[in-house]
C-alpha cells in the first residue's frame, strides 16, 4: 500500500469544492529536489599519503550536484509560488468542475492574467494559466503554464505540467527567458519523483542555465536518494567548441554519505570519459578516479557508499 493511502482516505472527504481545485496547483515542496546539506566544508588533511587537494576536501561533484539542484529549485520552485499566490484567493467562479481565478490586471501590468482548472475526474484536473494584452480580446488569451494532476491532498498527488517562456515573453517583452521547462513528479509512493526537462532554455541574462536538460530526483522515506542529469557540455574545451554528451548521477544515504559517476561521449573525444567520486557523511572527498589520470587516483574505493 502507498505511504499516502490513509491520508487519502482522511482527506478525501474533507476537502472543501474551492480546495479540490486548488490542489491542482502543485505546492512548491511537492516539486523541491532535496540533497543533504552541510554547513562548511571541512579542514582537508592528509590520509594515507594523500595529498589535500584531492582526499579530504570537499567533493566536488556533491557540490555540482547540490549547484544544479538549487538551479533546477530556482527555474521551477518561482513557476509554483505564482499558482499558489493565486490560488490562496477566492475564484472569480465555480461550478462543479470548473473554477476561474481572473481576469486579472494588475494597475501597470501590460499583461491580464487568468486560472482556469477542470475537475476530469473524480481525483483528476487540468489547468491552465493564461495571459492576454491587457487590452485585447480574449481570443488572445496564450497558454503560458498547462498540465494536469491527480489529487489527493493539497501537498499529496502527481502530475504533470509545461511553462512556456517564449509565450510569456510574447506576453511580456520584460521577461527575458525563452524556451521551456517540462516537470513531471509523483509524491504518492516512495521514492518520491521529479523530473524536470528543459528544452531550448535560456534565462536570458547570461548566467549559467541548461540549454537542453533531464533531470530526474528520487528521495526515499529515509531521505535517501539520487539525482541525475543529461545534457550537453564541452568537457574537453577544443577549439571548435563542439559540446559532448555528459551523464551524472549521484546516489546518497539517509546520513549525507554518496558518490558521484560521471561519463561524457561524443563530440570531440577521442575515447569516453569517466569519473567518480565518494563522500562522507561531512561531504568529504574520499576517493576519486577518473579514466584519462587514472594514475593519480586517491582514497579508498571500499568507501564509496551506496
Amino acid at each position: 500500500m502507498k505511504r499516502y493511502a490513509l491520508v487519502a482516505l482522511l482527506l478525501g472527504g474533507c476537502m472543501s469544492p474551492v480546495d479540490e481545485f486548488r490542489g491542482a496547483a502543485p505546492a512548491a515542496q511537492i516539486v523541491s529536489l532535496n540533497v543533504p546539506a552541510g554547513a562548511t566544508a571541512s579542514t582537508a588533511k592528509s590520509s594515507g599519503g594523500a595529498t589535500p587537494e584531492t582526499i579530504c576536501q570537499r567533493a566536488t561533484f556533491y557540490e555540482i550536484t547540490r549547484g544544479v539542484t538549487t538551479i533546477v529549485n530556482g527555474g521551477v520552485g518561482v513557476t509554483l509560488l505564482v499558482l499558489e499566490a493565486i490560488v490562496d484567493q477566492q475564484p472569480t467562479t465555480l461550478t462543479a468542475d470548473h473554477a476561474t481565478w481572473g481576469p486579472h490586471t494588475g494597475a501597470l501590468d501590460p499583461t491580464t492574467w487568468k486560472f482556469d482548472v477542470s475537475k476530469t475526474g473524480p481525483t483528476d484536473y487540468s489547468y491552465v494559466l493564461s495571459g492576454k494584452p491587457r487590452n485585447a480580446a480574449d481570443t488572445a488569451y496564450k497558454a503560458i503554464i498547462a498540465g494536469k494532476a491527480h489529487v489527493i491532498s493539497r501537498v499529496v498527488g502527481s502530475g504533470d505540467f509545461l511553462f512556456d517562456f517564449d509565450q510569456l515573453h510574447a506576453l511580456d517583452g520584460n521577461s527575458k527567458a525563452s524556451g521551456g521547462i517540462a516537470v513531471h513528479y509523483d509524491n504518492t509512493g516512495s521514492p518520491r519523483v521529479v523530473e524536470v526537462a528543459f528544452k531550448n532554455f535560456d534565462d536570458g541574462n547570461g548566467n549559467y542555465t541548461p540549454n537542453d536538460a533531464l533531470y530526474r530526483y528520487a528521495e526515499n522515506s529515509d531521505k535517501s536518494g539520487s539525482f541525475e542529469f543529461v545534457t550537453k557540455a564541452d568537457v574537453d574545451h577544443d577549439p571548435l567548441r563542439v559540446q559532448e554528451t555528459v551523464g551524472i548521477k549521484s546516489v546518497w544515504l539517509s546520513t549525507g554519505q554518496g558518490k558521484s559517476n560521471a561519463g561524457a561521449t561524443g563530440g570531440s573525444l577521442a575515447a569516453d570519459a569517466t569519473l567518480e567520486e565518494c563522500w562522507n557523511g561531512s561531504f568529504d572527498r574520499t576517493y576519486f578516479t577518473d579514466s584519462w589520470n587514472p594514475s593519480e587516483t586517491e582514497g579508498d574505493p571500499a568507501s564509496c557508499k551506496p
